[in-house]
């Protein structure tokens, strides 16, 4: 109902991060050039904690679009939500991709204590403990964020 006129949304699951991003890097490589003007909007461990940001990810040198994070979290924080940027002091995530190749990207996540992804390979890290009104937040959200970008 009522689809976007205006942007063209990909949605996309890429496999083998833990190795070293490879499924992400394959993607924007072989589609650098239809990518050159995109918005990657990467979305990471929404299971559990607060939603944030990701502006700096320390393990791969990666600083993300400082405009597109500013502009979500000012966007996020017009329509009611608490999106603060932080910095992930380990990981990597799949948005590293895209801005390396100098696409404007950044990741939406869920943070807790010391911002630190909450349940992330961990034990406590099934289905049962995944919080449903976080994912329904995240996924307002991006309702939100595609029909501002769309206007």
């Amino acid at each position: 109902e009522n689809p976007p006129r205006n942007i063209e949304i990909r949605l996309a699951s890429f496999g083998a991060e833990e190795p070293g991003l490879v499924g992400s890097k394959h993607y924007v490589d072989k589609r650098i050039d239809e990518l050159k003007d995109a918005i990657n909007i990467n979305y990471e461990t929404l299971g559990s904690g607060k939603l944030g940001l990701i502006a700096k990810e320390k393990d791969n040198n990666i600083v993300h679009d400082n405009e597109l994070v500013i502009y979500l979290h000012d966007l996020a924080e017009k329509h009611g939500f608490d999106l603060p940027a932080k910095q992930i002091h380990f990981g990597n995530t799949d948005a590293g991709s895209f801005s390396k190749k100098k696409i404007s990207a950044t990741t939406i996540f869920a943070f807790g204590e010391n911002d630190v992804f909450d349940l992330w390979h961990s034990t406590r890290d099934v289905v049962e403990n995944l919080d449903e009104k976080l994912i329904q937040q995240a996924f307002e959200l991006s309702l939100k964020i595609m029909a501002e970008l769309d206007k």
